[in-house]
């Protein structure tokens, strides 16, 4: 997006990013460079569907912005966007999460003097999967993940979830990876491939809105929650333990507590709905889990079966198999979108997985 500099001098840089309203202001000055966004209002009127349709519009991108928060996510007029990013900072602070998920913090900037009022996250580094695909050098490789990246992925999918988050496109997780831009060259024979080490999580402004659970559930199945991209590229692993158990240990008075100079008490109250959500279908495929394991079934062929894909599954299992690939190589992008979260989010699946892989490589 263009930046125009709208103040340079030897100890600070302001520069505008695009022409959008509200302002956005890359900074960088003796404090370290960082993003300022200012504060969006909530205004009565929802603009109407087709102002969406043209980005020459001066007001299209607020449009987009306004429709999304009051549509999409639930947030009622009046509210600010500002209060959410940093009610999600907080939240990922108390879920011991803020490495990842970037925080925000309430701030005002003087520009022309004019005071701006709104909110500033830090610069971070990493570049947005939607750059790489399209940064011609790259042509050719395809992103592999870490670890630590397929650990923060499965659990930005959970806490965006409980959040009511609408706006994870792929443009706001920023992927950090050892790659010298500068300097690439096509890939090698046999190693087309570069591993995102991690990632830094951006903007979250549309969340905390007014809808439970039951919306955000057909959101997910529909697959509106997480940018497609990434569920096509990444590989699946059970969600953190440490982080699962934080979440399930929130506890209501003390969320009111703290969220409530943030949020409203129906937007706490959708929260707990979500969450309470998540928990019934945690417990009750859990315990399913715990029965099958104990039968000596297995949930995930169940799982496929019962979508008429368990016969592919096994053919594509027997091709790794006959070509010795490790078990942590194994992906799923051959599965629907829909299918891997319900796999994400309902089942922390990959000792099964192991299982499965382990009876047929024998």
């Amino acid at each position: 997006m263009k930046r125009q500099s709208v103040k340079d001098t030897s100890d600070c840089t302001v520069q505008r990013i695009g022409e959008r309203v509200p302002r956005l202001l890359f900074i960088n000055d003796e404090k370290g460079a960082r993003y300022f966004k200012e504060d969006i209002i909530l205004p009565e009127e929802i603009p109407p569907r087709e102002a969406l349709d043209d980005p020459d519009n001066d007001s299209y991108y607020l449009d987009k912005i306004v429709y999304c928060a009051r549509s999409s996510a639930g947030i009622s007029p009046g509210r600010n966007l500002g209060d959410r990013a940093i009610a999600t900072s907080l939240l990922a602070k108390k879920l011991k999460i803020d490495d990842f998920i970037i925080p925000v913090k309430r701030a005002d900037f003087s520009l022309d003097d004019e005071t701006l009022y709104g909110s500033e996250m830090p610069a971070v580094g990493g570049v947005s999967y939607i750059n790489i695909m399209i940064f011609p050098p790259l042509k050719g490789y395809r992103l592999s993940y870490t670890p630590e990246a397929v650990r923060q992925l499965t659990i930005l999918v959970l806490f965006d979830f409980i959040c009511g988050q609408v706006d994870r496109h792929s443009g706001n997780i920023r992927l950090v990876t050892d790659i010298d831009y500068d300097n690439i060259g096509p890939p090698a024979e046999g190693s087309e491939t570069f591993p995102v080490k991690s990632i830094n999580v951006i903007d979250h402004d549309l969340c905390f809105g007014e809808y439970g659970y039951d919306y955000f559930r057909k959101k997910v199945n529909a697959g509106h929650c997480i940018c497609p991209e990434l569920l096509g590229e990444m590989q699946y692993t059970a969600v953190d333990a440490a982080f699962l158990k934080e979440v399930l240990s929130i506890d209501r008075e003390d969320f009111f507590r703290d969220f409530s100079d943030l949020l409203t008490k129906p937007e706490m109250d959708a929260f707990f709905d979500r969450l309470s959500g998540f928990y019934r279908i945690y417990t009750k495929e859990k315990n399913r889990e715990d029965e099958r394991r104990a039968s000596g079934e297995h949930f995930f062929s169940r799982f496929l079966d019962s979508y008429g894909m368990y016969e592919e599954y096994l053919g594509i299992m027997e091709e790794y198999a006959s070509k010795k690939t490790d078990i942590n190589d194994l992906r799923f992008s051959y599965l629907p979108t829909y299918l891997k979260k319900r796999i994400l989010l309902h089942e922390p699946l990959r000792g099964e997985l192991d299982d499965e892989m382990k009876c047929i490589i024998g």
